[in-house]
């Protein structure tokens, strides 16, 4: 008989997880995922009915060059198109993660 060629798989050269894929580490009652990075701080943006976009809430702190970069990203001040419903982008070395939810009409 002969042998089939093993399949191998391209290695892929340089690359990295991304910082949110967890890794799996063993306890004593069950796998608990763990996330690579670490959060440093959550920001609430804010889009009003006449279309201002504002950081309406931080936690514990946000830098003001960050703020900028934040308000720029979220894509809120684009008119009225909708944004999408996840954004993800890198500023330095800091992984920026935006989430989209438009609460109902009054």
């Amino acid at each position: 008989l002969e042998k089939s060629p093993s399949i191998r798989q391209p290695a892929a050269r340089g690359r990295r997880p991304p910082p949110w894929t967890p890794t799996m580490t063993s306890s004593s009652s069950y796998d608990e995922p763990q996330v690579a990075s670490r959060l440093t701080g959550v920001a609430l943006l804010e889009k009003d009915r006449h279309g201002d976009v504002l950081l309406a809430w931080k936690y514990p702190t946000v830098a003001p060059a960050l703020e900028s970069v934040l308000l720029r990203r979220s894509l809120l001040r684009d008119g009225d198109a909708a944004p999408p419903r996840f954004v993800f982008s890198k500023y330095e070395e800091t992984w920026l993660y935006v989430l989209h939810h438009v609460l109902g009409a009054p």
